[in-house]
């Protein structure tokens, strides 16, 4: 029996510009040009221009909006078919800044998962739900590169 119900964007999406695009792709193409000018190195040359690309793909990308579950058992990510069991999960933070949860869990490839929610949403009767299943509420961060890819790049 599902609990908790919410649907929330994969990440803020944030308006880009033209001249985003171009500074963008100026600095992906003097990378690449001083990566190949200085270590003589066409491979990894053309590797940057094409993360490059995929990474302007990704940027004029929209979100899409994802479900989110939550029973006596499980954590669900439905779009992904990702099925977290609550017993997995060894501690949550709440950031209300970021809009998001972060879940703290015993899985070695992926420990923490980051789940968005939106700002009208009733975080408090999610939060209430995990403190009473996961008695550890510890301050997590967000990664590095994500908070680089939400602050900085803006995806």
């Amino acid at each position: 029996m599902v609990l908790i119900k919410w649907k929330a964007r994969e990440f803020k999406y944030t308006e880009k510009s033209i001249n985003w695009y171009w500074v963008f792709s100026s600095i992906i193409l003097l990378i690449s040009f001083s990566t190949f000018y200085f270590f003589n190195d066409l491979i990894f040359a053309i590797l940057i221009i094409i993360l490059g690309f995929l990474l302007l793909l990704l940027a004029s990308k929209n979100p899409k909006i994802k479900k989110y579950e939550i029973d006596d058992k499980n954590f669900y990510i439905e779009d992904e078919a990702i099925i977290i069991p609550l017993k997995n999960i060894e501690s949550y933070n709440i950031d209300n800044e970021n809009l998001k949860i972060l879940l703290n869990t015993k899985n070695k490839f992926e420990p923490l998962i980051s789940v968005p929610f939106e700002k009208n949403q009733n975080i408090k009767k999610i939060e209430n739900f995990l403190s009473g299943k996961i008695t550890k509420n510890e301050k997590l961060k967000i990664s590095i590169p994500e908070l680089i890819l939400n602050k900085i790049v803006g995806f």
